[in-house]
């Protein structure tokens, strides 16, 4: 089987596609928030990047581990495709609200299961952001460190 060429409607789209995000990036974002690229980087360049290093370490480890409770919440998916479905969807909830619930059911809609069985799963995800929200993380309240940042994050 031979590859198909793209169309130039389909090429088209991602034209206007990258050209938009470019817009709303370059142009649009910083005029709303007030800020330049160059005052960004100064920021991040203060990072310390053992904690950078840090944060992806540990995003790496709940994308992962994240997946073996979609694995077990879903039977039949497999792992490879858990970490697809959790990737999806937690960069489509960065984007639009309710958009790693759409992600997610979407995904796996396409691989085959019933809307019964994803909508089922979405029971451990409920009680992760559950979790999440009611956490601990302002100071004055019980949490491991007091309510303080360790290290170099109370410097950001």
């Amino acid at each position: 089987m031979s590859p198909t060429r793209p169309s130039v409607r389909s090429v088209r789209g991602l034209l206007v596609s990258l050209a938009a995000a470019v817009a709303l990036l370059g142009w649009v974002l910083p005029r709303l928030t007030g800020t330049t690229w160059s005052g960004v980087g100064a920021v991040l360049r203060t990072v310390p990047s053992t904690a950078v290093a840090g944060c992806l370490v540990l995003a790496m480890v709940f994308l992962v581990s994240y997946a073996f409770t979609l694995r077990a919440s879903l039977p039949g998916l497999t792992v490879h495709k858990a970490l697809l479905v959790n990737t999806a969807g937690s960069a489509a909830a960065k984007l639009l609200p309710g958009g790693g619930a759409a992600a997610t059911f979407l995904l796996c809609r396409s691989w085959g299961f019933s809307a019964n069985a994803v909508t089922t799963s979405y029971w451990p995800g409920a009680c992760v952001v559950w979790t999440r929200r009611h956490q601990p993380t302002r100071p004055g309240r019980t949490s491991p460190s007091g309510g303080r940042l360790p290290g170099s994050f109370a410097q950001v």
